[in-house]
C-alpha cells in the first residue's frame, strides 16, 4: 500500500469538471476506480499505461475518491469535481 503524499502520481486539472489527465512517473497504471462519499462505485478504467485522459460522464459535483492500481499496490487520491 502506498502513501497518499507520494508525488509520482499527477491529477491534472483537480478540481475539474469531470475530464481530467492522470500520469504516473513511477509505475504504470493499470486500473482506476471513483468512489463517491458513500463508497459507492461510480466509474471504473483499465488504463494499461503511464498517463490517460479521462472523461467520468455524468459525474456530479463533490469529493470523489479516486483509487489507483499498480502493480506495487493501491493509491488513492481525492478529487474535486467541480462544474
Amino acid at each position: 500500500s502506498e502513501n497518499s503524499s507520494d508525488s509520482w502520481l499527477t491529477i491534472f486539472p483537480n478540481p475539474c469538471n469531470g475530464t481530467f489527465s492522470i500520469s504516473s512517473s513511477k509505475d504504470q497504471i493499470s486500473f482506476i476506480s471513483i468512489y463517491n462519499v458513500f463508497g459507492e462505485l461510480v466509474f471504473e478504467k483499465n488504463i494499461n499505461s503511464y498517463k490517460s485522459e479521462l472523461t467520468v460522464p455524468e459525474i456530479s459535483t463533490g469529493i470523489y475518491e479516486l483509487r489507483v492500481d499498480t502493480k506495487n499496490g493501491t493509491t488513492n487520491r481525492k478529487v474535486v469535481i467541480s462544474k
